[in-house]
């Protein structure tokens, strides 16, 4: 009579789904995935456990030839090599030169950016003025008051010529 049990059909197994008031919680665990979750947690519990077994029967005065070459600090945790490069004195402060060359090179053309702007404006204590431009696009004179907000249209370039903000 067992055969028959296995004829009749069952109806499937459906795991419910999150209901909507809770949907911002993300999705909700199936027992499946709960099973992956708890074999997984077991497996690093497990990992850790022999790690440390390992760890606490370990022979201080074991010997490796690795220990030869290998360095530790006062804590007697490894040092280990990062893959760089020893440099030589040498070296070292031809790159030290090489950066400061690079920093003076920012500084000047810093510096000449500014002289440029200081040759456009003429400065004054009560307004900015611009003074006009190459023959190729030529401005007129626009005196920027800093008491007041001056609005500007475009010049030829393209680019807002220029406005002062009240302080």
């Amino acid at each position: 009579m067992s055969s028959m049990r296995n004829v009749v059909r069952r109806r499937n197994y459906k795991e419910r789904s999150q209901p909507a008031g809770r949907e911002r919680w993300g999705l909700l665990e199936k027992h499946s995935d709960y099973s992956l979750r708890a074999k997984d947690y077991q497996q690093k519990k497990n990992k850790l456990r022999a790690l440390r077994q390992k760890a606490n029967e370990r022979n201080p005065d074991e010997f490796h030839y690795g220990m030869m070459s290998g360095r530790t600090n006062r804590d007697g945790h490894k040092i280990s090599n990062r893959g760089n490069p020893v440099l030589s004195q040498e070296t070292v402060h031809l790159l030290k030169t090489q950066d400061a060359g690079y920093f003076q090179t920012l500084s000047q053309q810093s510096r000449r950016a500014r002289e440029k702007l200081e040759q456009q404006y003429l400065l004054r204590d009560d307004a900015i003025i611009e003074l006009p431009r190459d023959s190729n696009n030529l401005r007129t004179d626009h005196v920027l008051f800093h008491n007041e907000l001056v609005r500007t249209g475009t010049s030829e370039g393209g680019g807002v010529t220029g406005s002062c903000v009240d302080k």
